[in-house]
């Protein structure tokens, strides 16, 4: 692991890993490979600073959650607020050099968290794939007013040419 690994988990967890930390140092430090400056540094932060960083991370966490499935986090807001809180509480945003503003990570660890009521984590995805194609310019260009026109048939031209005659059918028929 490493130094920001270990930093990483005890801003998640800094009432399980702080006194470890400070009671457990050796312990500590096996466990996250880290070398005797390293855990140096990281001791000399005291608990207060690792409580205020953990707030501070989570109120980021739910700031991104917002922005990509800001229905789901109402919901656990409103109606599973233990679940939202234990999240925020005890997980970590990893840097993902695919997801720079973590927006699409914060949502994936949420949806992959324990304790969501099945119905919820179904919507959260639905939201999340949403959220994904606002980035998506071949789905953007694709959904372009104008894009399609009526054909004679009730269909967009485009999707006309998705049929396939089925032998002895009339135009339109589709084959299962």
């Amino acid at each position: 692991m490493g130094l920001r690994e270990a930093f990483a988990s005890v801003v998640a967890s800094p009432g399980t890993l702080v006194p470890m930390l400070r009671e457990e140092p050796e312990q500590f430090r096996a466990r996250f490979g880290l070398s005797g400056a390293e855990l140096a540094v990281l001791a000399d932060v005291d608990g207060d600073g690792y409580a205020f960083m953990a707030e501070e991370s989570g109120a980021k966490r739910r700031i991104h959650l917002s922005v990509g499935i800001p229905r789901t986090v109402d919901e656990l807001t409103e109606h599973h607020p233990e679940v939202l809180d234990a999240f925020l509480t005890t997980t970590a945003l990893r840097e993902d050099p695919d997801d720079p503003m973590g927006v699409v990570r914060a949502c994936e660890q949420l949806l992959a968290f324990g304790g969501l009521p099945p119905a919820t984590a179904d919507f959260g995805r639905f939201e999340l794939d949403q959220y994904l194609l606002l980035g998506d310019s071949v789905a953007a260009e694709a959904c372009r007013p104008g894009r399609f026109t009526q054909a004679a048939g009730g269909l967009p031209q485009s999707a006309e040419t998705l049929l396939i005659p089925v032998s002895g059918g009339a135009r339109g028929d589709v084959r299962a």
